[in-house]
């Protein structure tokens, strides 16, 4: 749970990071209209010149056939990557969705009818991109099961009528994981999350300051990092279960956050 809690905070700060930056503009096209792997079916790129704003590539799908994915789901995790190469076809820098981060841009593309479009914003290391002349698009969406960052499980126990179950919530990746008990939570939890709302608090105002045209704001990018640091040590430390109530105002916190990273 700490990696995810740290990665949460870590690219929140990069996006911060990213707004303070220069803006430049490249022009690029796709190197095909089709897009590689399974959500190929139903989807292509629109074929035309492209335009990187600062860091920034919005690319514009199609849907070519009805069906795939109906939402964002971390239990399929569909998932649409870019690839900008230079002039010679090398690969120089790479970007896909994520069901957090592009939620709402990745489900206006799933939802959209036959010949419609909407598109998908990726956002690059500027520094990477400078030789940026087109750009690939590959796809994924797994058909089994996954392991997924909050995933819910029902468990029921022999001894008591099938409508009587244990329900707890999993939370981090596949070797950091800590369980979450909906009946029960803890005082140290709440201490967690007021510390990690202060940070969220402060970051959103840094961010308004960077977006402001602030200088001052990259000055305090480097405690914000140490900041997150120190956070993700607490939440390490941090005894007892999460209760269903602690639990939804985690994902409040780290929502408000992300939108504000938007």
């Amino acid at each position: 749970m700490k990696k995810v809690f740290l990665f949460v905070l870590m690219i929140s700060a990069m996006f911060m990071l990213a707004s303070c930056g220069s803006k430049s503009n490249y022009k690029l096209t796709p190197t095909s209209k089709k897009i590689n792997g399974p959500l190929g079916k139903f989807f292509e790129v629109v074929e035309r010149e492209y335009k990187i704003n600062g860091n920034e590539l919005s690319v514009e799908f199609k849907r070519i056939a009805e069906g795939g994915p109906t939402d964002a789901s971390w239990s399929t995790h569909p998932t649409f990557s870019v690839e900008i190469q230079d002039e010679d076809g090398n690969s120089i820098a790479s970007r896909h969705t994520d069901v957090v981060l592009t939620e709402e841009q990745l489900e206006a593309v799933f939802s959209l009818g036959v010949d419609e479009t909407a598109s998908i914003t990726f956002k690059f290391n500027e520094d990477k991109i400078k030789d940026a002349v087109k750009f690939k698009v590959s796809s994924k969406w797994e058909k089994a099961e996954a392991a997924t960052p909050v995933q819910v499980l029902v468990e029921e126990d022999g001894n008591h009528d099938s409508d009587e179950t244990d329900r707890n919530i999993s939370l981090g990746d596949d070797d950091d994981s800590e369980s979450v008990n909906s009946s029960s939570g803890s005082e140290n939890w709440d201490s967690v999350l007021d510390s990690y709302e202060r940070y969220v608090d402060k970051y959103i105002a840094l961010m308004k300051k960077a977006q402001s045209g602030d200088a001052s704001a990259m000055s305090e990018y480097p405690s914000l990092m140490q900041e997150a640091q120190e956070y993700g040590d607490k939440l390490q430390n941090a005894k007892g279960s999460l209760s269903a109530s602690q639990m939804a105002r985690y994902q409040r916190i780290t929502n408000k956050m992300l939108k504000a990273a938007q």
